[in-house]
C-alpha cells in the first residue's frame, strides 16, 4: 500500500467521497469505463471466479477514495436489485479478517452484490484474453483518478481491495 501523510486517512476519504463534485467525478469515470467496455464487447468466461482473488491468481487494487466512495454508495443507496438490502455496515469484520483466500466480501452466492457501484478494476477486467486494451484503459483511468486526487487535494493510497475494505470498515467503528 502506498501510504499517505495521515496515519488513518479513512475519515477524510469518507468525507471527501460524500462531496457531490468528487462523487460525480468518480461516477463519470465509471460511466466512461462502462462505455469503453461496451464498445469492446468482452466476454466473461469465469462467471465470478475472478472475485476469489487468491484462487484465481490475481489481485484487485484500488485507491482509498474509491473504496470510500463504494462504501458511501452502499450506505446511501442500500438496496441493490436482486440482492437483499445490503449495506457496507452489514459486513462483518471477522469475515474480512478470516479471509485467507482473499475472496471479495461482496461476492455473495456467486453474484456481485455491488455490481452497480463496483470499483474500476472490476469494471475493466475480463478473462477473455483481451488484456491489450484492458491494460491501456486501466492506465488511462487510473491517471484520471490521480488527477482527481490532485485537483481536490485528496490523500493518495493504492491498496489491495479486501485489505482496504477491512481497514475502512475498521476505521468506521
Amino acid at each position: 500500500m502506498q501510504t499517505t501523510s495521515d496515519s488513518n486517512p479513512w475519515q477524510k476519504w469518507k468525507q471527501l467521497a460524500q462531496n457531490p463534485a468528487i462523487s460525480l467525478a468518480i461516477s463519470q469515470i465509471h460511466q466512461n469505463i462502462n462505455q469503453d467496455v461496451a464498445q469492446k464487447q468482452p466476454v466473461c468466461d469465469a462467471s465470478g471466479k475472478c472475485c476469489r482473488f487468491k484462487e484465481y491468481g490475481h489481485r484487485l487494487y484500488v485507491t482509498g477514495i474509491e473504496i470510500a466512495w463504494v462504501l458511501n454508495q452502499l450506505d446511501t443507496t442500500a438496496t441493490i436489485p436482486n440482492i437483499p438490502t445490503y449495506q457496507s455496515s452489514d459486513l462483518q469484520l471477522t469475515q474480512l479478517s478470516n479471509n485467507p483466500q482473499l475472496i471479495c466480501p461482496y461476492h455473495i452466492d456467486g453474484l456481485c452484490a455491488i455490481h452497480k457501484v463496483r470499483p474500476m478494476g472490476c469494471r475493466l477486467y475480463f478473462c477473455d484474453g483481451t488484456d491489450e486494451w484492458q491494460n491501456s484503459r486501466y492506465e488511462h483511468y487510473q491517471s484520471l483518478f490521480k488527477e482527481l486526487h490532485n485537483a481536490h487535494n485528496i490523500p493518495y493510497a493504492y491498496m489491495e481491495w479486501t485489505h482496504g475494505v477491512k481497514s475502512a470498515l475498521s476505521a468506521k467503528q
